[in-house]
């Protein structure tokens, strides 16, 4: 009969427990949960929303006496104060510790120049990104290489550009533009190649053609007008000559 009573106990015993449901995990501020099921032997894993950290353990189980351990927290995510970069200073931004998505912004000293980003963010992983900028003396490339039979137009700070160009007559041959970088002058100074022929010598050349052209027609033009002027003058030699015989033989001399 005892046997009996203890079967019927463990029976009803175990009834209870594969019917175990321990309902809600519990919620989590700035976080939030993922179960397949609340019955017994589920998990339920937890997550916490972008910019927030995990605090505890990340799972419960479902067991005969209820979900197990706490619910973790969700803490905000915060960020120690970067390092401000030589030559440089905080505009905004002040404090010791900053939390997701604060900002800091770096200005440099009067006579620097800012080389990356001058606003950084606390970020998810605990460290502002991108990093701190650097500020440093401006680069000056001083005056490029002269080019021959040509010119240039140049500013001398980083990343400034110089433009070559040809004189009239010249072509440019390699690359008419070159960079201010931080070791200097990018590339090589191209040449200025005359063209064949030259504009210049050709332009000459027309013109002196065109002056012996003109030349031979006033030269033409001027024999015309002395071969008219001889024939004249023969013709008055002519009538000269007949009335010398005319009056010759009116005057029986």
């Amino acid at each position: 009969m005892l046997e009996r009573l203890i079967l019927c106990l463990i029976a009803v015993r175990v009834a209870q427990v594969t019917a175990r449901d321990c309902g809600n995990p519990g919620e989590i501020l700035n976080g939030y949960y993922m179960a397949d099921a609340t019955t017994l032997g589920s998990k339920t894993t937890f997550y916490c929303d972008q910019g927030y950290r995990l605090v505890g353990s990340d799972y419960r189980l479902c067991t005969a006496d209820g979900w197990d351990g706490q619910v973790p927290t969700c803490e905000i995510v915060e960020c120690s104060r970067p390092v401000t970069p030589a030559h440089a200073y905080v505009e905004r931004g002040f404090g010791h510790k900053y939390k997701y998505q604060q900002e800091v912004v770096f200005r440099c000293n009067e006579g620097f120049e800012m080389i990356g980003a001058s606003v950084i963010k606390c970020s998810e992983n605990n460290i502002f990104v991108p990093s701190p900028p650097i500020c440093r003396l401006p680069v000056n490339c001083g005056d490029p290489e002269e080019i021959l039979n040509g010119y240039y137009e140049a500013n001398h700070n980083l990343g400034s550009k110089v433009i070559y160009h040809c004189n009239e007559g010249y072509k440019l041959i390699g690359n008419d533009s070159r960079l201010c970088t931080a070791t200097g002058w990018s590339g090589e100074v191209p040449t200025c190649k005359t063209e064949f022929p030259p504009i210049n010598i050709l332009k000459e050349m027309i013109a002196v053609v065109c002056q012996v052209v003109i030349k031979e027609e006033n030269m033409i033009k001027a024999k015309y007008q002395l071969l008219e002027s001889e024939r004249e003058i023969l013709k008055l030699k002519e009538n000269l000559l007949k009335k010398m015989e005319q009056y010759v033989d009116e005057n029986n001399l």
